[in-house]
């Protein structure tokens, strides 16, 4: 497995300041990306440190050794048939049942 970038083992980042603004950090510890709010008031070199505009940036550098089909939804299926099947959830790191019609329209089922 390749080695994570430096920022993905960081502890949050949090700035000085008055101003919140959303985004997203790397949790090493449970290698899995949680939200939060940071203090943003002065400039910081954000590739230097574990904070992220979106979920999905964050996942694609600290999360690259987990397959790209398992951030996908499962879909909505349009077949009539009625299987349990399962489903990877990248936000909790578990595997949900989902009822799948019997199409191909949904890519994640295992």
């Amino acid at each position: 497995m390749a080695t994570k970038p430096h920022v993905c083992t960081l502890d949050p980042y949090n700035a000085r300041g008055r101003m919140y603004s959303p985004g997203w950090f790397y949790d090493k510890r449970i290698d899995k990306m949680c939200i939060l709010c940071f203090l943003v008031i002065e400039q910081v070199d954000t590739n230097k440190i574990n904070r992220f505009s979106t979920e999905s940036e964050c996942n694609s550098l600290c999360r690259s050794h987990v397959p790209s089909y398992c951030f996908m939804e499962p879909g909505n299926s349009r077949g009539r048939a009625s299987h349990r099947m399962w489903t990877y959830n990248s936000k909790n790191g578990s595997c949900n049942p989902f009822i799948w019609g019997g199409d191909d329209t949904n890519r994640t089922k295992k």
